[in-house]
């Protein structure tokens, strides 16, 4: 009935029509006619001549007539080549086969479709049906057809799809990609590449790769072929900070990379790296299947769905009270967003502040809403509801929570922090209150602002603006939704948003204009001229070029530091500007990171830009791009090939491997285990570069007691296998309740080859102080130039920010290295013995530690050269001590430098100097965040400061120490945890009542703060060190005339006098003569006689001149340092 009204509706003007096919198909068969004629059809009368119209006015009346003619011509219906030869029923047939994208192309370039009926009627009944564009009609004053608002709508749709095949981190990529030799096979692969610091980048090492590199997950057991096994295929990507996930076409979720705040969902209490693909701990459940994931900086959001086998099952016995039980769970768990990892803002929805090793159902939205979308910030998560209802929550600081009520919690109290811990739902968005194409359909976060895109294609931002990320065209956060215009000249309604992606600090969208889809990107970067931060400058950058043209565009906003907008510049760009390269190609999705972005094509092809310094593009180098460039050689994969099994897109099979012998106890057991790589290489095993990443368990036939009990056994033997190598290796049995301890990478380019010393000391110098580069001096001419024992490392961090500062020349048995400065000391320990492959760890039996903030090593003159400074540390590790330092302090530090959050109060070695030995180094590895990469300073202090000695602790073990204080303690007594007042040694006067002594601790901290405010322990170290450099000079010189001693008469005390004496003298005149007592004064230095009787003479004296001779004196009263000090309260 429809197809017969689009026919009948399309051949309104069939007479016309019809006469003109006639006549054209007469004049062919007169022309046929003549041809076989010959002679006698050239002397055939001819046809009729075409009636003249009546002149008027001679020539002058027919110009106007041939005008209206040819008008006339133009505006009739025609169409192209030879479809107006075709039946309409065919044609009809025909049309309904295109794709939306199709109907609009010809909507735009054939005048016969765009001024006929037939294309609007077919793109109408396809509208209709879709569900989320109901009521929603061209817009006629942009020139918009059913063709172009169909095409819109379902380009939302792909987009969204598209996007999940490509995601970026802080600084490494992922992405589904198909290279060239699997162009022929449609085989696509998952694909990584960047920074491998933390095992990112999921190949079981810690190297980087600037090129895309293949991911192999592994294989698994076929459901089809039970006797085949089939790859694992990856449908989804998405990336972390410094983490990485994957969903499986079976809805597995692979989490792998940095998980020390529990963003990998493996409830491991140590989380570390974790190297390669490992399957999460939900995704073990065999009913729940993960659809969805989204990643911020620390924290994973993940929606599940129910599987429908177990539903099935119970559908034969709905009667059962397990049934019934699954029946409830399903309700909760049908669309349930989970949530892992950093929570302290509380963006895990948990309604607690406390982080979360594993996936957890979020608070208040699992109920009685199914979310279909959600997306994660650095601090805040969004979710949305099918029904279009938005909830957010987290860290709503900026207001990137979209909620109005917290700016006036922020004006009232500014200081106060706007968290909420529990999911609430954005009342301006309330789908009730909106017409259906004014509902949310899509949802993107940012570092800290928030973006959600309505159905008839209007972008709504809010959240901070600091960079213009909103490409609102100034600087003003937006606490709730509002809705971004992106061109001053023309109407909002001329602009339709099909996807927006929001980076760190700026934001990329896809808008259709006049039909056509086309990037745009908004942002700040460098600090531009004034004009291009006009807003008249911006909206023209906006406005489309050529009218009516009918062009689907990218926009970019935000941050350009590292020219992550795309425009060819690193310019701000506070509104919403076209991405000039990307003008002409066919973009179908976007993507966008922390300071990289990215494009697909219709094609596949895929263009990446930003920052590129540790080869996050894939580019093949690590220049940053400006502008878009294309990924050579490979191909972003289609929605249709992940998310659809057919023949084309179906796995690699691979025949079963053989079924482990059954165990004695279940004879009709089959197990087969397939060990990860980091459990088969503990047990000297090895592992395959292809190998899964994760246990299962195939159990056929068995009882569940059995399945258990064979599990168990393996697991026995694996903890075995386990204490065992580490008994063989020389170190320590596993500690109590930590891990087996991660194997250091292999030496692939050792530093020290052939080296017989058994010794390792790593130094790590920062050029961000004068007096580290002086530190450092000392220290190779004092401890690196006289060794004998050990191999010297000294990993200079560079960057951006660090000058470069000319390094003193090494002996053969030390060496440079250059690390960036991303991490603090322990992770960059941490990353040259285990992953960067410079030492072989196993050769060494002791290791030191040392950073550039401390001066030394100090000896007294009498044991300088007779014994080396590092036996002060070796002697004191023995069987029961483990980690020695130059200092211990008691002082606790919070996590995450929250006063009110969790404490460790635990005895540690200062970080700045600290010896072990090889079972120590493995009680270390084993906590797996000792030697982690921590961004945050108080992390670092917590995790890995603290953590260290806690390790040790915790396994039984005592710590040492060169005070002499703190000789013969035993810290593993809880007792002695309130040393020195819980206050730290190292500050001036605070080692009970006095200042450490570069003597007694051999190394103390020299910076420049502190020799300009006169620390004690700095300047002895200094005048040490001045002392030292004396001495070896007159060693030197000839025993004849060559020494000079003139530097012997030198005194600074009588330099500056007044400087020495000004802080007593101060203090005496505080105390006043009300309370000194004279007689005792005179009487006890018979010498003043001349001033007895002079009260005002021997004050003057004693101020000025007796107390620094140390001449006996008597105070009458006490002192209140309170009150001369003039102390607050």
């Amino acid at each position: 009935m429809e197809r017969a009204t689009r026919s009948s509706a399309a051949a309104s003007g069939a007479p016309r029509r019809s006469q003109r096919i006639a006549s054209r198909r007469a004049s062919a068969a007169a022309a046929g006619a003549a041809g076989a004629a010959g002679a006698a059809a050239a002397g055939a009368p001819p046809g009729p001549a075409a009636p003249r119209g009546r002149k008027r006015n001679g020539a002058r009346a027919a110009r106007p007539a041939a005008a209206l003619a040819k008008r006339a011509r133009a505006d009739e219906p025609r169409a192209s080549g030879l479809l107006d030869l075709l039946p309409l029923h065919i044609l009809d047939a025909v049309l309904e086969l295109c794709t939306a994208r199709q109907l609009a192309m010809l909507e735009t370039t054939c005048a016969f479709f765009r001024r006929g009926r037939m294309l609007e009627n077919i793109a109408e009944a396809r509208l209709k049906a879709v569900p989320r564009a109901k009521g929603m009609e061209p817009n006629p004053k942009a020139f918009e057809k059913y063709a172009s608002l169909l095409n819109f709508v379902l380009a939302q749709s792909a987009a969204a799809a598209q996007a999940t095949a490509i995601a970026f981190g802080s600084s490494h990529t992922a992405a589904l990609l198909i290279s060239k030799l699997d162009g022929n096979t449609g085989h696509h692969s998952l694909y990584t590449f960047g920074r491998g610091f933390y095992g990112q980048l999921g190949h079981g090492d810690y190297l980087p790769q600037r090129e895309p590199k293949q991911l192999c997950i592994g294989y698994q057991t076929s459901v089809e072929q039970p006797e085949m096994e089939e790859e694992i295929t990856p449908a989804v990507v998405a990336c972390g900070d410094e983490y990485s996930t994957s969903i499986t076409r079976r809805g597995q979720l692979l989490t792998w990379g940095l998980g020390s705040r529990g963003e990998l969902g493996h409830e491991l209490p140590a989380a570390g790296e974790v190297p390669y693909p490992m399957r999460s701990l939900l995704s073990t459940r065999p009913a729940v299947r993960i659809v969805s994931v989204a990643c911020g900086s620390h924290h994973t959001l993940a929606i599940s769905v129910r599987a429908a086998a177990r539903a099935a099952r119970c559908g034969a016995a709905p009667h059962l009270t397990c049934c019934r039980r699954r029946r409830r769970r399903r309700r909760q768990e049908l669309g349930c967003v989970w949530s892992c990892g950093r929570n302290g803002d509380g963006q895990l929805g948990n309604s607690t502040l406390a982080d979360a090793m594993q996936l957890q159902p979020v608070v208040g939205i699992n109920r009685n809403h199914r979310i279909v979308s959600c997306a994660a910030g650095v601090s805040h998560s969004l979710a949305l509801a099918s029904d279009g209802s938005l909830y957010t929550w987290g860290s709503g600081r900026y207001g990137q929570l979209g909620h109005v009520n917290l700016q006036a919690v922020h004006l009232m109290v500014p200081a106060q922090a706007l968290v909420l811990t529990t999911p609430q739902r954005i009342g301006a968005l309330d789908p009730v209150m909106l017409k259906p194409w004014r509902r949310v359909t899509s949802i993107a976060a940012g570092g800290h602002h928030s973006c959600a895109v309505t159905v008839g294609g209007s972008m709504l931002m809010f959240g901070r603006n600091k960079h213009g990320q909103l490409g609102m065209g100034d600087n003003e956060n937006r606490w709730r939704p509002t809705e971004v215009t992106m061109s001053a000249t023309e109407p909002s309604d001329n602009f339709r948003s099909v996807q927006v992606v929001c980076g760190l600090q700026h934001t990329l969208a896809l808008i259709a204009h006049f039909g056509k889809i086309q990037p745009f990107a908004s942002g700040a970067g460098r600090v531009p001229p004034a004009w291009s931060r006009c807003p008249g400058r911006a909206a023209a950058a906006a406005a489309p070029a050529g009218g009516r043209s009918r062009r689907r565009r990218a926009a970019r906003a935000g941050a350009n530091v590292f020219g992550q907008l795309g425009l060819g510049h690193q310019v701000a760009a506070a509104r919403f500007a076209p991405v000039p390269k990307l003008r002409d190609a066919q973009v179908v999705a976007l993507q966008a990171g922390n300071h990289s972005s990215g494009a697909v094509c219709e094609d596949g092809t895929v263009f990446l830009w930003g920052r590129n310094d540790r080869g996050q593009l894939g580019l093949g180098g690590n220049t940053g791009r400006w502008a878009p460039a294309r990924l050579a050689g490979f191909k972003a994969v289609h929605p249709d090939k992940t998310l659809r099994k057919s023949k084309r897109t179906a796995p690699r099979m691979r025949p079963a491997a053989p079924a482990v012998p059954p165990a004695a106890s279940a004879p009709n057991n089959r197990i087969k285990v397939l060990f990860a790589k980091q459990e088969a290489a503990a047990v000297g095993q090895g592992g395959g570069k292809g190998a899964a990443p994760f246990v299962e368990a195939a159990a056929a036939e068995a009882p569940r007691w059995a399945r258990w009990a064979a599990a168990a056994a393996v697991l026995l033997a694996g903890l075995a296998a386990l204490r065992c190598a580490a008994w063989l290796a020389g170190g320590a049995l596993a500690p109590r309740g930590a891990r087996a301890p991660a194997r250091p990478a292999p030496a692939t380019r050792p530093l020290h080859p052939g080296s017989a010393r058994d010794h390792l000391l790593l130094y790590v110098f920062s050029p961000t102080d004068p007096e580290f580069l002086e530190n450092l001096r000392f220290f190779v001419s004092e401890a690196v130039a006289r060794d004998t024992l050990a191999d010297h490392v000294i990993i200079v961090q560079t960057g951006d920010d660090l000058e470069r500062v000319a390094l003193p020349e090494l002996p053969p048995h030390a060496k440079y290295v250059y690390h960036a400065n991303e991490c603090y000391d322990w992770g960059t320990y941490g990353w040259l013995l285990l992953s960067s492959g410079y030492v072989d760890v196993a050769r060494y039996k002791f290791f030191f530690f040392v950073n550039s903030s401390v001066r030394g090593p100090f000896l007294p003159a009498y044991a300088r050269g007779r014994m080396h400074w590092m036996s002060a540390f070796t002697s004191r590790l023995s069987g029961s001590v483990k980690l020695v330092g130059s200092t211990i302090s008691c002082e606790g530090s919070p996590l995450h430098g929250q006063q009110r959050g969790r404490w460790r109060r635990n005895p540690h070695v200062q970080s700045y100097a600290v010896a072990t030995d090889r079972a120590g180094l493995d009680l270390l590895i084993a906590d797996r965040r000792v030697f982690a990469c921590h961004r945050d300073r108080w992390d670092t202090i917590f995790y890995s400061e603290l953590g260290s000695s806690k390790a040790v602790l915790d396994a039984g073990f005592n710590l040492g120490c060169l005070m002499l204080r703190y000789q013969g303690v035993d810290w593993r007594d809880r007792a002695n945890w309130d040393c020195n007042a819980r206050l730290t040694p190292t500050s001036e006067y605070s080692c009970d009542g006095t200042s450490l002594d570069p003597l007694e601790v051999l190394f103390v901290k020299v910076k420049s703060y502190m020799l300009a405010s006169d620390i004690s322990f700095s300047k002895k170290a200094t005048r040490y060190q001045a002392w030292q450099a004396q001495s070896d000079a007159w060693a030197a010189a000839p025993a004849g005339g060559g020494r000079n001693f003139s530097a012997l008469s030198r005194n600074e005390y009588l330099d500056q006098l007044h400087r020495h004496k000004a802080p007593r003298v101060l203090e005496a005149r505080a105390r006043g003569a009300g309370c000194f007592d004279f007689d005792y004064y005179a009487k006890e230095n018979p010498d003043l006689r001349a001033l007895w009787g002079d009260a005002t003479g021997l004050w003057r004296h004693y101020v000025y001149y007796g107390q620094f001779a140390a001449r006996p004196h008597r105070w009458t009263c006490a002192v209140n340092w309170t009150r001369i000090a003039h102390w607050p309260a």
